[in-house]
């Protein structure tokens, strides 16, 4: 996950400054989404080894 962000992250810098604002909002707005898709598979995957772990114990 740590790759992914700072990939986004550098992507997003190197960009930044020739873009409108409405595009830079779209790509912030777009880069949120991604870091929230991330996140939310994380924590699936979370529920779903804990379940694992609870039915092993």
């Amino acid at each position: 996950m740590t790759r992914h962000i700072e990939l986004i992250d550098e992507e997003w810098a190197s960009t930044r400054h020739s873009d409108s604002p409405e595009q830079q909002i779209n790509r912030d707005e777009r880069m949120e989404a991604e870091q929230l898709n991330t996140i939310s598979n994380q924590l699936q995957d979370l529920a779903a080894r804990s379940a694992e772990l609870r039915r092993y114990l």
